[in-house]
């Protein structure tokens, strides 16, 4: 009886956000709305929380959701937002045509070294990797969709969405410079620096005691929190998931992280 109930709740909250959608689209015809909505997407573990939080913390103007809302959900609300769910990287057409406000909409989309994201730890899966080539944790995309979103991604074109595409490992070498990038390509006005969000905790989503919250997300950024695959202890995983899937290789070189597969062989022959 759970589980009717259940499925008979998500039918009609999806019902009543479609009627809802269609009502405003008929009548936001006859009006012009300035509101706008910022969303973070992209890889899994690429800094998509710590992103979120160098937004909420200096953009001013804006409500920001407290957990893991998909941006379609707030297409249907008057106001400005700022929301972050990894997967809305999937779903930039249905975001840039479901917008009956004409919202003007930015897209934030983070990438990172695949060997970093096939090696992490999630805080929900402890003990055992969250990425896998064609999977992760939860039945969702694994490394080969995501990276071929990506590329679609990053040729997208919308006159609904503005993408900007980042580079984790930019993110923690220089966040400022990266703060700079996402202010010259958007309507986006920051109060405050990116590189010192952990002084206003207050605006923090992921903070110390958050549920959801990892080690980084809320505190002063390391610069050296990329490269961890390099550790002894992934060093099988590497092996295993690279030999199995020869297309990372490739994904490596086109995302500007290698030249050439020379890595792998001093990787893998590197005495322990």
């Amino acid at each position: 009886m759970k589980c009717i109930s259940k499925e008979l709740k998500k039918k009609l909250s999806r019902f009543i956000w479609w009627l809802r959608y269609w009502l405003l689209s008929v009548f936001a015809s006859f009006r012009r709305y300035d509101y706008q909505h910022v969303f973070v997407c992209g890889f899994p573990r690429s800094g998509t929380s710590l992103m979120f939080n160098m937004i909420t913390a200096s953009l001013d103007g804006f409500d920001y959701v407290n957990r893991e809302t998909t941006a379609v959900e707030w297409m249907v609300r008057p106001g400005n937002y700022i929301s972050k769910v990894p997967d809305d990287m999937f779903k930039l057409d249905f975001i840039s045509s479901h917008n009956p406000y004409r919202k003007q909409i930015t897209a934030i989309v983070l990438y990172r070294d695949v060997r970093d994201v096939l090696t992490s730890i999630h805080q929900d899966y402890p003990g055992d990797y969250y990425v896998d080539y064609l999977s992760r944790k939860g039945g969702r995309a694994g490394m080969c969709q995501l990276y071929d979103q990506l590329m679609k991604v990053r040729s997208y074109s919308s006159v609904g969405v503005n993408v900007i595409v980042l580079k984790y490992e930019d993110l923690v070498a220089d966040a400022d410079a990266v703060q700079e990038h996402v202010s010259s390509n958007s309507h986006l006005r920051f109060s405050s620096s990116f590189s010192s969000f952990y002084e206003r905790p207050d605006r923090l989503v992921y903070g110390e005691g958050s549920a959801k919250s990892g080690k980084f997300e809320w505190q002063k950024v390391n610069k050296g929190r990329h490269g961890k695959w390099r550790s002894e202890s992934h060093r099988e995983r590497v092996q295993v998931v690279f030999s199995q899937h020869p297309d990372l290789f490739i994904m490596l070189k086109e995302l500007g992280y290698e030249k050439d597969d020379a890595w792998f062989e001093e990787f893998a022959s590197r005495e322990g």
